[in-house]
């Protein structure tokens, strides 16, 4: 990719992973960081502890704490831990809502019957696509157009087209290994598209990967969780070491500031 491609490439979408170098390796704890514009972090570890990640964490000199990053999929068993570090550091974080990540089994995903309608075509998203899946996205923001199109560009999606023209649903291949932004216009839900495209989406990561797939959805959606629990081994997360060096990768949550809640040391978890 040259550096005038780079360039065209959404900040939010230039995300580093870094291993933490004094961790015990099977515990793959790491932490992700983007590119400054809307700067954000991401970061995840097997340790049941957490004390890899909380010394990670605070020990650290990586994250830019004054310029209020964004912490993405971040999940409810690291909240307690989270909050006691931004406390130690006095430092401030913006979450704009909390994830629920499940897996989808490999094998379980490669042997799903896919059963498509007649009325519907479901196929790749089409980079053009963007306007629309950003105008329809809950957590949109000045600039967020150019995050979805690079989305799209590099990790790509699948779509449900009716009567192959209209895209009425999606799901999109985000980072932090799985699929996110799973969305239905509101007139064509009820009919099984979320669950149709979450089947075939785990099946062809499977397929490309031989791995299993990491499902992110914001408790803001609680009808995608229930999907996802449905369909997934509920908190079974696994992390890939050969798919931790990506240098260019997306973020799963992202919103306006309106929608950011701005924690400080002394807010608690619920």
């Amino acid at each position: 990719m040259s550096d005038n491609d780079v360039a065209k490439i959404s900040d939010r979408c230039k995300m580093k992973f870094y291993r933490y170098k004094h961790g015990d390796e099977k515990n793959k704890t790491l932490l992700g960081i983007t590119g400054d514009e809307d700067y954000s972090i991401f970061f995840a570890s097997l340790d049941e502890s957490l004390e890899e990640l909380r010394e990670s964490l605070t020990r650290t000199n990586l994250i830019k704490w004054k310029k209020l990053p964004l912490v993405v999929a971040i999940l409810r068993r690291y909240h307690k831990m989270f909050y006691e570090v931004i406390e130690a550091k006095n430092v401030r974080v913006k979450i704009d809502n909390f994830c629920s990540t499940l897996c989808m089994d490999k094998d379980k995903a490669m042997n799903y019957e896919i059963v498509i309608p007649d009325d519907v075509e479901l196929r790749e998203l089409n980079v053009d696509d963007y306007k629309h899946v950003n105008d329809l996205w809950y957590y949109k923001y000045e600039g967020s157009e150019m995050f979805i199109k690079s989305l799209i560009e590099l990790n790509g999606g699948l779509g449900i087209y009716y009567h192959g023209k209209f895209l009425v649903s999606w799901i999109l291949q985000i980072e932090c290994f799985g699929l996110g932004l799973l969305q239905t216009v509101e007139e064509h839900q009820g009919k099984g598209y979320a669950k149709l495209l979450t089947r075939m989406m785990t099946r062809k990561i499977s397929k490309c990967y031989n791995e299993d797939t990491i499902l992110f959805a914001s408790y803001g959606k609680p009808k995608t969780v229930d999907l996802y629990i449905r369909l997934a081994d509920h908190h079974k997360v696994e992390f890939y070491k050969n798919r931790i060096d990506n240098v260019i990768s997306i973020n799963t949550l992202t919103g306006s500031s309106k929608n950011y809640k701005t924690l400080k040391m002394q807010i608690k978890p619920e």
